[in-house]
């Protein structure tokens, strides 16, 4: 019982110094929310099944393979600037 009450106390205590720091955003980050990026990375070019990746060029960036319509490979090098993905290589598979 006296156990039970000096918890008890000890939580009297220590719940004004954990509201404290809640107020003053001490304590873990809370998460945030993912955000889509798909638009900036291919720009209008954002359809079809990424088929593999690697760095076609060898210019240490990786590149990929996307498949359209079942007929089509389209290979998007990476590059510096936005869209960071390009379609550059069309292959016909008709």
């Amino acid at each position: 019982m006296a156990a039970a009450r000096r918890l008890l106390g000890s939580w009297v205590l220590l719940a004004p110094l954990l509201g404290g720091l809640a107020l003053l955003g001490v304590g873990p980050v809370p998460a945030r929310a993912l955000h889509n990026v798909t638009a900036e990375l291919f720009g209008a070019e954002a359809w079809g099944t990424l088929a593999a990746f690697g760095d076609l060029n060898s210019d240490k960036q990786t590149d990929l393979f996307v498949l359209r319509e079942r007929n089509d490979l389209i290979v998007f090098l990476a590059d510096q600037s936005a869209p960071y993905f390009k379609p550059k290589v069309k292959v016909s598979l008709k």
